[in-house]
């Protein structure tokens, strides 16, 4: 991908560690898929902020269409801790546009390995409000039947 910076365009290579899909049988063909790309956080490569901003380019651009098959996918970023996936949550708050904050999902590895479908991830657009999601949103008419 490319990225606009001070210097111009730079050129950045995406290098997800997954990619895998999840069906939900329930919903309709055509609306029953949920893609995600996954980035573990390797305190070694603190390359985070040009990640987020290359892959929200590569959300926007539609190029993963071509290459997947797919209209759209969530970027999942596993911490080893709480601390740090707060912490890489609150940068890419800071740095992604606030359309793109719903494709950005942040998890502990000790919450997703109790249970990885529960509300155990962060959007960027919830840093601060101690809110969490799951992987795959509830439907709009399941949200209403549970309150």
């Amino acid at each position: 991908m490319e990225l606009s910076s001070s210097r111009g365009k730079e050129r950045f290579t995406l290098r997800p560690d997954a990619f895998f899909s999840l069906e939900d049988t329930t919903r309709a063909v055509g609306r029953n898929q949920v893609h995600f790309f996954v980035l573990a956080d390797r305190r070694a490569d603190r390359q985070f902020e040009k990640n987020f901003l290359a892959f929200w380019e590569y959300q926007t651009s539609g190029k993963y269409t071509a290459r997947y098959g797919v209209r759209s996918f969530r970027l999942l970023i596993f911490s080893a801790t709480t601390e740090s996936s707060a912490e890489l949550a609150k940068l890419a708050h800071e740095k992604l546009p606030q359309v793109a904050q719903s494709h950005f999902l942040f998890a502990a590895l000790p919450a997703i390995s109790v249970n990885i479908l529960g509300d155990v991830f962060t959007r960027p657009s919830d840093v601060g409000n101690d809110v969490r999601c799951s992987l795959v949103p509830v439907r709009k008419n399941e949200q209403s039947a549970n309150v």
